[in-house]
């Protein structure tokens, strides 16, 4: 099973980041931030900065979440969390219309007509059964 990790972690040490909470609160919870990962990884991921958190990142079978754990990232700031955004958002809309032209081909293989008046009469039939 999959859960969704948090890259930056929830809670941080000030020594390392010099953030204040109400600055970074957002973009903890932005896509950019986030990585699929196998719930025992994720336990032992825990709250850990992204240098321990690579090593658990290598381990998993999730090919986006093992790439990011063998990256030469030495940290993960909200520099990264804006960068990841705008590279995911780019996949997500790449995907999407790819989708609408998909379903655009296939609108042209399957022209829209009008029912038969056979069709008419089981749509009617239908109806009269209480199944549409």
């Amino acid at each position: 099973y999959w859960e969704i990790e948090h890259i930056f972690p929830q809670t941080w040490d000030t020594k390392h980041f010099n953030y204040k909470k109400e600055d970074i609160k957002d973009k903890l919870e932005h896509i950019g931030n986030k990585l699929p990962l196998e719930k025992k990884l994720n336990i032992s991921a825990s709250n850990n900065y992204f240098s321990k958190k690579q090593e658990k990142y290598k381990e998993s079978q999730i090919a986006i979440t093992s790439k990011i754990g063998q990256s030469i990232l030495e940290q993960w700031d909200l520099n990264n969390i804006t960068d990841n955004d705008t590279k995911i958002c780019k996949k997500i809309k790449d995907l999407f219309d790819a989708w609408v032209n998909d379903y655009n081909e296939d609108s042209k293989v399957m022209p829209q007509t009008e029912p038969t008046e056979e069709q008419k009469a089981q749509i009617e039939y239908f109806k009269k059964q209480g199944w549409l």
